[in-house]
């Protein structure tokens, strides 16, 4: 099927990142005790968290009604919040 497309709903994928936020809260400390490729830091859980914590500030201040700009959100909030 070359040449179709699929879309995202935005604000479904909105939700998607606050879930994923809350999910890697809780297992970020598991995460980090496996850490040990390529460098055996400890920090990886954390890092995840970090992003993502960025990402869904910038996420929800966003208005429910704009949906556009939920991926420029996530863009923004994976830039500003990479580790």
């Amino acid at each position: 099927m070359l040449g179709k497309t699929h879309s995202i709903n935005p604000l479904l994928f909105k939700d998607m990142m606050i879930k994923s936020e809350e999910h890697i809260l809780e297992e970020k400390e598991n995460i980090n005790a496996i850490n040990v490729f390529p460098i055996p830091d400890g920090d990886t859980g954390s890092n995840i968290y970090y992003t993502l914590r960025t990402i869904v500030e910038e996420v929800k201040s966003i208005d429910e009604g704009n949906g556009n700009k939920v991926f420029q959100a996530i863009s923004k909030g994976s830039f500003i919040g990479a580790k």
